[in-house]
């Protein structure tokens, strides 16, 4: 991939490490998964572990070369007894390629990532959430 504006959005996990993480939650009810966002030249990623949130700088070089680079890891507290999914951030992070495909024009794409020619993560194209109610807050 060569146009990292294509990245651009919010995509949900499905096989983070070849896990499937399809039905994993945080506490807000959000599913597992990465943004990648542009603020100005600036691109930037985020990508949960349920409990903590991971961001950072990317880049894609015009060979097609992905670069994710941690910035920052908001860290919240937890019981204990709650999973972690540090493969989701760490994805990202360690990934040299991405790619996205589609199994026919009309379905969504599916964004993967790679570390040298092997898919490490997979995700698809996150569900909008829901606009808040008129008159609650």
């Amino acid at each position: 991939m060569t146009a990292a504006r294509r990245l651009l959005g919010s995509w949900s996990a499905i096989e983070p490490d070849g896990q499937n993480v399809r039905a994993v939650r945080d506490r807000s009810n959000r599913p597992l998964g990465v943004t990648f966002e542009q603020h100005g030249t600036q691109l930037r990623w985020g990508a949960n572990d349920i409990i903590n949130y991971h961001s950072g700088t990317f880049s894609v070089s015009k060979q097609g070369r992905f670069l994710a680079n941690q910035g920052t890891v908001t860290t919240v507290g937890t019981t204990g007894k709650e999973p972690l999914y540090l493969q989701n951030p760490q994805a990202v992070e360690q990934a040299t390629e991405a790619r996205l495909v589609a199994a026919t024009p009309a379905d969504p794409p599916k964004l993967l990532l790679l570390t040298r020619g092997k898919i490490i993560a997979v995700y698809t194209p996150a569900a909008p959430e829901p606009a808040a109610s008129a008159g609650h807050n």
